[in-house]
């Protein structure tokens, strides 16, 4: 079972471009579970194309642009960006440190 803090690694590594074999060794992880959240996210393909897959389901609203989570949209209302106000103040806050 992988953590959240597993999670978000292999999601940012794959929005890098990053292949199954390099995440896991770097995560040391087995091969296995890197590539099954990988599928179950969406970030099938190879180097730049899974980066590219991965960074249009972001832009199109679903995934939580922090943590990757599937978000659930309410018809009628503005699409989501976080799953939660815990993730759009860590993007924020992260993102106004660099």
């Amino acid at each position: 079972m992988l953590t959240e803090e597993q999670k978000q690694k292999i999601w940012r590594l794959r929005l890098e471009g990053r292949g199954y074999t390099s995440i896991a060794a770097e995560l040391k992880l087995p091969l296995s579970p890197v590539k099954s959240y990988c599928r179950y996210r969406g970030l099938t393909g190879a180097g730049k194309a899974a980066a590219m897959n991965a960074a249009l389901t972001v832009d199109k609203r679903v995934f939580c642009r922090q943590c990757g989570k599937r978000l659930r949209h309410t018809p009628g209302k503005k699409k989501k960006k976080f799953c939660s106000d815990y993730c759009r103040k860590k993007y924020w806050r992260d993102k106004n440190d660099n």
